[in-house]
């Protein structure tokens, strides 16, 4: 039985997090993408006897049995479709490896590219979306407005898509544990600005992390 090494990485992030204009929704899906990316992939990678090269950024690399490679990414789409209801996706692909490759001892970076250039070509080529039947009666998600609401929350008297609903759950419990005060929306942070009503919104993305890997 040969190996595999694993690539995978989390599709339109930003899409997934800024899909609505609500701190407390963004706040959500980062949570929940961290959480699926730092602990449930790993956790499926143990499960299918695989070995961590990385993971972090919504991404992860794992040398895996050959015979199950293929279960360990459904596994983890599986994961994230579960999770987000549906509204984040992630790709994954397997390369073959050869019989004497050691990930300690074997020059690696032909295949590094080489896996790079299958993740980048399937990436390419995502799977159709399915596009909303649409009727009178039925009412899409007053935040998102792309999936249709199937809960209603009385605290702002609004109608929420699962992908919504999920993310505002995610929320309240990343703000319970540790008795953590997060600010509700963006009108918090500006009223305890100095001066009022100011704040700067700071966003962080590394570059060249793919190259610095190889």
């Amino acid at each position: 039985m040969g190996q595999s090494l694993v690539s995978l990485d989390t599709d339109r992030i930003k899409e997934y997090i800024f899909a609505t204009a609500k701190l407390r929704e963004i706040s959500g899906a980062s949570a929940i993408l961290r959480d699926l990316n730092e602990q449930t992939m790993p956790s499926l990678a143990e499960t299918y006897q695989a070995q961590t090269i990385y993971v972090g950024g919504g991404s992860g690399l794992f040398v895996v049995p050959s015979d199950r490679a293929h279960d360990l990414i459904t596994a983890v789409q599986r994961a994230y479709r579960e999770r987000t209801a549906g509204a984040a996706t992630i790709t994954g692909v397997a390369l073959p490896l050869p019989d004497n490759f050691s990930i300690d001892h074997s020059p690696a970076q032909e295949i590094w590219r080489c896996i790079g250039y299958k993740l980048a070509a399937a990436k390419l080529c995502p799977a159709s979306p399915r596009p909303l039947v649409t009727h009178p009666l039925f009412k899409t998600c007053d935040s998102d407005a792309a999936y249709y609401a199937c809960a209603f929350d009385p605290q702002d008297q609004s109608y929420l898509s699962a992908p919504t609903r999920a993310k505002r759950d995610c929320y309240q419990a990343e703000r319970q544990q540790g008795n953590k005060k997060l600010p509700e929306d963006f009108d918090d942070i500006a009223d305890v600005s100095r001066p009022t009503g100011y704040f700067a919104l700071i966003y962080i993305d590394g570059d060249n992390f793919g190259r610095v890997l190889e």
